[in-house]
């Protein structure tokens, strides 16, 4: 019985060890180091400041709470 016991937890160990090597060696990195967006986004073009004090939106902005009706938001 020690026997079924010792090769038990020996079969646990070894089935352990083989997941985890298969699973790092399958494993695709989903994103580059240092890179929090992936490669084909773009970034918004940096506000003038005619932009910033006016309050306007942009061109084909989705409307948001109170800059719909013209008021700044607080």
């Amino acid at each position: 019985m020690t026997v079924a016991i010792l090769i038990g937890v020996i079969g646990i160990l070894l089935g352990a060890v083989i997941g985890l090597f298969v699973g790092k060696s399958m494993a695709v990195p989903s994103v580059t180091a240092g890179t929090g967006a992936p490669a084909a986004t773009q970034q918004a073009p940096q506000l003038t400041p005619e932009q910033l004090q006016g309050g306007e939106l942009p061109a084909g902005h989705p409307s948001v709470g109170g800059a719909a009706t013209g008021t700044p938001a607080p």
